[in-house]
C-alpha cells in the first residue's frame, strides 16, 4: 500500500506509481487520486494554493503518534498518520530471523525495530547476548529522514553507502546583522533504506530473533526476569526488557503523564500534573527545481534570516527556519522547521512559510517527491529511576533534532 498526497498535502491511499487525476471539490484544481486536496482535512480551512506539482508523492512522518491542541492562530490541529511500504530486502532478512511459535527465554527482548532498536539489540548481541527484537512491522521503510554529522557516525562502523550525500561543511545563516556562520564539519544524509538493511545484517549476523507482532504486557517477577505476553497471547521471558519505541513510550514510568492526550491538555493550559513541554515542528519537501541558490558542497543547517516576512510577522509570531539539503543542481530537500514552540506551530503556517521563502529566494519547484510532517517532543521529563524496563532512544528522550 502507497500513500499520494494531492496538491495541498492530503493523505491518500493509493497504489504505488499508479496517479489518477480528478478536480478539488474545495477549489476545483485538478488533484492526484481524491475528491478534494487535503486542506480541509488537516487544516479545517483551505489555504491559498502554492506552486506545487501535479503528480503524486509520498508522504513521510517523523512522529508516531497523533496530537490535536486547541486551535488557534498558527497552532497546530492534528498531525497526519500514514504508514509505509515494505522494504523487500529487509522483509526476507526478518524472516530469516522470526521465531516460531514456541518463544525460548533470552537475555535482552528490545521492543521496537526503528534505528534505535535495531541499533542496540545488533550491539547486544555482537557481546554475546541472546536478544529478542519485537515490532508490529519491522519490514517497513523507514519514513522520517535523518541527517548526521560524520565525525559521529563513521565512527560507530557504518558503511559510507548508508549515506546518500555527504557535504564538507555546514552552515548557519542568521539575520542580516548576524551574516552566515559556516561550520567546518562535515554532515552527512542518511540512506534509510541502506541503514535499515545495514542493521538488519548487523542482527542477522548476532543471531538476533524478531518477533513480528505487538507487546501487549510486561510483568516481573522476584527473580528479577521479566515476563513479556504479545498480542496473539503467546509469552517470552527475558531478564532485561527495553523500550525503544520512542515518543510516547508505552512501559516506560513518569513521574508526571506523558501521553499525547494529557500533553494535548497540557499544552492548551491544563494545571495538571502533567509535562507541559515544547515542540519541534517541520514541514518539508523532497523537490525538483529549475535551480537554488545552494552550495552543493554546504549542507544549510539552520537559516533564520525573515526577509521574506512581514515586520509584524518578524516582530510578534515565533521564527522558524530554513534547513536544505541541496542533492544536485536540481534537487533539494527543503525543510521549513520550528525549532521549539508550545503549543507546535502548524504545519499550515510552516507550509506557507516555507514557500514564501522560496519565492524569495527565486526557487520555482517543478516536481515534488516526498513531502515530510515532522513533530518532535522537547523538554520532556526523563524516565523515573529506578524501574525494571529500561529505555533507549525517543522512549529514553535520547532527541537530538
Amino acid at each position: 500500500m502507497g500513500f499520494v498526497v494531492g496538491l495541498h498535502g492530503g493523505v491518500r491511499q493509493s497504489t504505488p506509481g499508479v496517479a489518477s487525476t480528478n478536480r478539488c471539490s474545495v477549489c476545483k484544481r485538478i488533484v492526484t487520486k481524491s475528491r478534494f486536496c487535503g486542506d480541509r482535512d488537516l487544516l479545517r480551512k483551505p489555504q491559498r494554493h502554492l506552486s506545487t506539482p501535479l503528480r503524486p508523492v509520498t508522504v513521510a512522518t517523523a512522529a508516531t503518534f497523533e496530537l490535536t491542541v486547541r486551535e488557534e492562530k498558527n497552532h497546530a490541529v492534528k498531525f497526519p498518520v500514514v504508514e509505509s511500504p515494505v522494504n523487500k530486502k529487509a522483509l526476507e532478512l526478518v524472516r530469516r530471523m522470526e521465531t516460531g511459535i514456541k518463544k525460548e527465554a533470552c537475555d535482552v527482548i528490545v521492543i521496537g525495530t526503528g534505528p534505535a532498536g535495531l541499533a542496540l539489540a545488533s550491539q547486544l548481541s555482537n557481546r554475546g547476548l541472546k536478544v529478542t527484537c519485537v515490532g508490529d512491522n519491522p519490514s517497513r521503510r523507514w519514513i522520517p529522514n535523518y541527517g548526521v554529522w560524520l565525525d559521529e557516525f563513521l565512527p560507530l562502523g557504518y558503511p559510507v553507502s548508508c549515506l546518500a550525500k555527504q557535504w564538507s561543511t555546514t552552515s548557519v545563516s542568521l539575520e542580516p546583522e548576524g551574516g552566515k556562520k559556516v561550520l567546518q564539519r562535515p554532515y552527512g544524509r542518511v540512506d534509510r533504506q541502506a541503514l535499515q538493511e545495514e542493521l538488519l545484517e548487523r542482527c542477522l549476523r548476532g543471531g538476533v530473533k524478531f518477533v513480528t507482532g505487538r507487546a501487549l504486557s510486561i510483568s516481573h517477577d522476584r527473580d528479577d526476569s521479566s515476563l513479556l505476553t504479545y498480542g496473539d497471547g503467546s509469552e517470552q521471558r527475558c531478564r532485561v526488557a527495553v523500550d525503544a519505541t520512542g515518543h510516547p513510550s508505552k512501559f516506560i514510568e513518569f513521574a508526571r503523564d506523558q501521553t499525547a492526550l494529557h500533553l494535548a491538555d497540557a499544552a492548551s493550559g491544563s494545571t495538571s500534573a502533567t509535562r507541559s513541554q515544547g515542540y519541534q515542528a517541520a514541514y518539508g519537501i523532497e523537490a525538483e527545481v529549475a535551480g537554488h541558490p545552494f552550495d552543493l558542497d554546504d549542507m544549510l543547517l539552520m537559516d533564520f534570516r525573515g526577509d521574506h516576512l512581514t515586520p509584524d510577522e518578524r516582530a510578534n509570531e515565533p521564527p522558524t527556519f530554513l534547513y536544505a539539503m541541496p542533492m544536485s543542481k536540481t534537487r533539494v530537500f527543503l525543510e521549513e522547521t520550528s525549532l521549539v514552540a508550545r503549543p507546535p506551530l502548524s504545519f499550515d503556517l510552516l507550509k506557507d512559510r516555507l514557500y514564501r521563502r522560496l519565492q524569495h529566494l527565486n526557487v520555482t519547484v517543478t516536481a515534488v517527491e516526498e513531502v515530510e510532517y515532522c513533530l518532535i517532543p522537547m523538554g520532556g521529563d526523563l524516565p523515573s529511576m529506578p524501574q525494571r524496563v529500561l529505555a533507549f532512544g525517543g522512549a529514553a528522550r535520547m532527541v537530538h533534532p
